[in-house]
């Protein structure tokens, strides 16, 4: 009999009319595939991922806003996930628990419970910022020093994480499927570059973007949420006919279409912001044969090739007509790096054995 794991999203990044955003859902639908053969998968999450996940039973009754700041939201959002975790306690004593989309106010959570008897994997996606302010930084690493001694296994996808305090292993955000992306990948490339995802003006250079753009006449595609009406409409107003916006959230269907219909993938990040956070986006780009377009220190830290700028400006004097494609070949680092067999292996080994 296969022995019962629940994968626990507790936070449930939502639109503030409910839409889940981001790549959790994704994330768990193929954190499932890893392990559906070794283990009877359940799903714990907000009730409004029910549908995307296809999960029985009770769900979590609260979701987490993205995209509004201030100070009432940041404390709106960790009382909801305080609140959500009350509610995962019971099967957090009865079941091994994979926490796959977490925040340090999980960390903060395992440190006022006693161990469980059962398995606990977490996922960790970013690393404490150098340039944070240094008692910051210790607080933070007091909470995963502490929270470490209730959690078996971490698992993180950002190479800089560093945690000697309990068993980790490194797996990247996106795994290769290849049932999954081979019915999207194409040998007939639009000449465009798509720029996917929400969007918000202190994460993403959107209207440098545009101005670069702008300048090269190069076509440009910006496809995802605006969280800032501001924002969307100061960039209808400077784009030029080779800009093309759409303002509205994509099923990953759509996602998937685009990113492998289209000969380029830009990610406008801002290095303040994602300096120390890993990008899902440059993965499944690989995967489906999208050159990135990035900053060079993204392209750096995931090991990647494609063209890389310090300036986004830099990409108003770049003629992309005139790029030799042929050269970014990615087959081999899919091979190397992204095949799911290899992880999958690693779990089923770490749940077979036990916590020793």
């Amino acid at each position: 009999m296969k022995k019962k794991l629940i994968m626990v999203d507790y936070i449930g990044n939502s639109s503030e009319d409910g839409n889940p955003i981001g790549h959790p859902i994704k994330v768990a639908l193929d954190n499932k595939k890893l392990l559906d053969d070794f283990c009877k998968i359940e799903y714990l999450a907000p009730n409004n991922s029910r549908n995307k996940l296809n999960f029985d039973g009770k769900g979590l009754p609260y979701y987490a806003i993205r995209g509004k700041s201030g100070f009432y939201m940041l404390i709106r959002n960790y009382w909801i996930e305080l609140l959500n975790l009350h509610k995962v306690l019971k099967v957090f004593y009865e079941s091994n628990t994979w926490f796959y989309n977490t925040d340090y106010v999980l960390f903060l959570w395992l440190i006022f419970r006693r161990k469980s008897k059962n398995k606990v994997l977490c996922s960790t996606y970013v690393n404490i910022p150098e340039d944070q302010l240094a008692f910051v930084k210790k607080i933070k690493k007091l909470l995963i020093r502490l929270a470490s001694k209730k959690i078996d296994l971490l698992i993180y996808s950002n190479k800089d994480f560093n945690c000697k305090y309990t068993k980790t292993i490194y797996m990247p955000d996106f795994l290769y499927d290849s049932e999954k992306y081979s019915k999207y990948n194409t040998d007939i490339k639009k000449s465009k570059v798509i720029s996917l995802g929400t969007i918000s003006e202190g994460n993403k250079e959107i209207i440098e973007m545009i101005e670069a753009f702008n300048e090269s006449g190069y076509p440009l595609e910006i496809v995802g949420k605006f969280y800032d009406e501001d924002l969307y409409h100061r960039a209808l107003n400077i784009k030029k006919n080779n800009v093309i916006i759409r303002n509205e959230f994509i099923n990953d269907d759509l996602y998937c279409s685009l990113l492998a219909e289209s000969k380029y993938s830009i990610l406008p990040y801002r290095e303040a912001a994602y300096k120390h956070k890993t990008s899902s986006v440059i993965l499944e780009s690989v995967f489906l044969k999208a050159i990135p377009i990035a900053p060079q220190f993204i392209l750096d830290k995931n090991e990647i090739s494609g063209i890389g700028y310090n300036s986004i400006s830099e990409l108003s004097k770049i003629n992309l007509d005139y790029v030799d494609c042929n050269k970014y070949n990615y087959n081999e680092l899919i091979k190397k790096k992204y095949l799911k067999a290899g992880y999958s292996e690693q779990l089923k080994i770490f749940l077979e054995r036990g916590n020793g």
